[in-house]
């Protein structure tokens, strides 16, 4: 399913050449060295070992081969940190968070924790732009465009650097063990709350605290523009609740909302593009999965962030 095999004929003929080539390295070294009157180093025996292990494992299969097109979630999870401050360092919450990534998800799973140096290699450089303090956005508006272009870039979880991870997200995912991605996915979501806002009771409310997505997602392709289109307008300029409108789980639910079938009870859907899965899980089952340290606090923080600003408050706020 998406997998390319290797053939063992192929990877044994490259580490016999790569030997021979090292081994015919050697044999000449050993013998300038005898012409010239002085003996080898003995650090030569360590330099050539280590050469030959570099080479075997540069030729060995990858163990995680590219799909063959199909749209696919790398077993990635992602955060961010330091956007609006670059000597930033995780705290010691933060670390206690990250490891239970590590714990619940095991060696299958890689955890990335980008800086804004590392996001710059792999965004548009229109997109980069929009996340350095000339761009006149929020905090949150900054940090939520960051987790749409950084998955539509590379595919994966994104996650806050705030949530503990319960269980295995390869159950949330329906990933099977013996796949090392899972395939045939765009968008994969949980619910933010378990009944939907009292303004609004015929609508879901996705979380955008952690998600997954493909790499080239189309959901994050009209997430990332429209939250660039509403964090623009006159509307996200205003209070904090905008903020949540303009780029954070209202927008997201918007985009959802057109994608999903009406019936709620129903909550996956099929992109016409390429026939990929878009789904999301409801609350109950997303709680068995994860904890948010931080939910709701911009609810009860919004007084004081209006005094003190953003980022004096809660990194996380935005949610």
């Amino acid at each position: 399913m998406g997998i390319r095999n290797v053939s063992k004929a192929s990877v044994i003929l490259r580490v016999l050449v790569v030997a021979v080539v090292l081994y015919v390295c050697g044999v000449m070294y050993v013998a300038s060295e005898k012409a010239s009157g002085s003996s080898p180093p003995s650090r030569y025996g360590a330099k050539a070992l280590r050469a030959t292990l570099r080479g075997l494992r540069a030729v060995r299969p990858d163990p995680c081969p590219p799909s063959r097109g199909e749209k696919f979630i790398p077993r990635e999870i992602h955060t961010i940190l330091g956007l609006w401050d670059i000597n930033t360092t995780l705290t010691y919450k933060q670390k206690a968070a990250i490891d239970t990534w590590h714990k619940t998800q095991g060696d299958a799973w890689r955890v990335r924790v980008w800086r804004p140096k590392d996001l710059k290699k792999v965004l548009h450089p229109d997109t980069y732009r929009l996340l350095t303090p000339d761009s006149g956005l929020k905090h949150g508006q900054i940090a939520d465009i960051a987790r749409y272009a950084l998955l539509r870039a590379v595919g994966g979880v994104y996650a806050d650097i705030d949530i503990y991870a319960l269980r295995n997200f390869d159950e949330w995912l329906g990933c099977p063990p013996e796949q090392c991605v899972c395939e045939g996915i765009d968008f994969a979501g949980m619910m933010e709350w378990g009944d939907p806002p009292k303004d609004n009771p015929g609508r879901r409310e996705i979380a955008n605290y952690i998600f997954a997505a493909s790499k080239n997602s189309e959901v994050m392709r009209r997430a990332l523009a429209l939250s660039i289109k509403r964090a623009s307008s006159a509307e996200a300029k205003s209070t904090m609740k905008a903020v949540i409108w303009s780029t954070g789980p209202r927008m997201l639910s918007d985009i959802l909302d057109r994608i999903l079938p009406e019936n709620h009870d129903h909550m996956t859907a099929h992109l016409a593009e390429d026939d990929s899965r878009v789904f999301i899980i409801d609350k109950a089952s997303a709680d068995t999965f994860v904890n948010h340290h931080a939910r709701g606090t911009w609810r009860n923080e919004f007084a004081s962030w209006v005094k003190y600003g953003w980022h004096a408050v809660c990194v996380s706020c935005h949610e």
